[in-house]
């Protein structure tokens, strides 16, 4: 029995590896060549061994075993739930007029991004960049145009 709860943590970790490294893609394939239909199946391997090595320990009486398999989730939920940084617009104006990988060079790519494509009065045809406390307006030819306060 120690062995199938041995293999099922094995099985969890394969999962959780796959959902942190393995660029899964959303509408087409990620660099590995996931896509969502591969991400539902790799969450339904993961539910079907979380499940079965949560019983498996709860019956073998092994309680730290079956604690720590929630440890993967409650830290995605704890990680996730903490605000991201706020970004002041003054500090970052020095970009305005470079390319767009000075940006990723600079900051990064932060978790509560929003990135798209507007075009206003103000910003024709642009990409934008909305962080907390700022966004960033990107021309077509991939120059930041500029860089301004949000009230995000």
């Amino acid at each position: 029995m120690t062995i199938a709860i041995y293999t099922l943590l094995g099985i969890q970790s394969i999962c959780w590896i796959l959902f942190l490294f393995g660029d899964i893609g959303f509408d087409h394939p990620g660099k590995y060549g996931l896509d969502f239909s591969d991400f539902v199946v790799i969450s339904a391997v993961y539910a079907i061994a979380l499940v079965s090595g949560i019983v498996t320990g709860l019956l073998k009486r092994r309680w730290f075993i079956s604690s720590a398999q929630l440890l993967p989730i409650l830290s995605t939920l704890l990680y996730f739930s903490l605000p991201g940084q706020i970004y002041n617009p003054a500090d970052y104006q020095e970009l305005v007029g470079k390319p767009k990988v000075e940006v990723e060079k600079r900051i990064g790519h932060p978790r509560d991004a929003i990135t798209g494509l507007m075009s206003d009065d103000k910003h024709k045809n642009v990409e934008f960049i909305n962080l907390r406390g700022m966004a960033i307006y990107i021309s077509s030819n991939g120059i930041i145009e500029s860089i301004e306060a949000s009230d995000r």
